[in-house]
């Protein structure tokens, strides 16, 4: 399994800890979008703060590329030419054809569940990171001490 190699933990611990500079960039996007902390919203906050919004998405964006990037050169790549070495394509009619196929497929089963894992690792990562900007912003925005 790829998340428990160590190639697979570093690209993981990296994700998580590139998690929490989107956060605080979230959460200063919100503040400025919001107006700044006293909450009188301009054109110049709003269009800073839409930037700041833009650079934690593209900072999620490229974060999880770098993991999923990871992912496939380090285990699906290689599984997949394992499969391809089991399973070659073959000649022959349609339904040949496709059930050479579905066996290749079938042979890489671990890894494709593997790969549905580390995506909702990344999903669930970046959405964290958005409630905890959102979480963090109420506090400010209403001038009191998050508990």
């Amino acid at each position: 399994m790829f998340l428990q190699t160590e190639n697979g933990r570093d690209a993981y611990l990296t994700f998580l800890r590139n998690l929490s500079v989107m956060a605080v960039l979230g959460f200063i996007g919100t503040v400025f979008l919001h107006g700044g902390l006293v909450g009188n919203p301009t054109t110049s906050t709003t269009i800073v703060g839409c930037g700041i919004w833009a650079m934690a998405a593209l900072a999620a964006w490229f974060n999880g590329a770098a993991f999923l990037r990871a992912f496939r050169t380090q285990r699906a790549l290689p599984e997949k030419a394992r499969a391809l070495a089991d399973y070659p394509p073959i000649g022959g009619t349609r339904v040949v054809c496709l059930k050479q196929t579905a066996k290749r497929w079938w042979s890489m089963k671990l890894a494709l569940v593997e790969c549905a894992v580390v995506l909702m690792f990344v999903l669930l990562g970046c959405s964290v990171a958005a409630i905890q900007a959102s979480y963090m912003a109420l506090p400010a925005l209403h001038g009191t001490i998050a508990k």
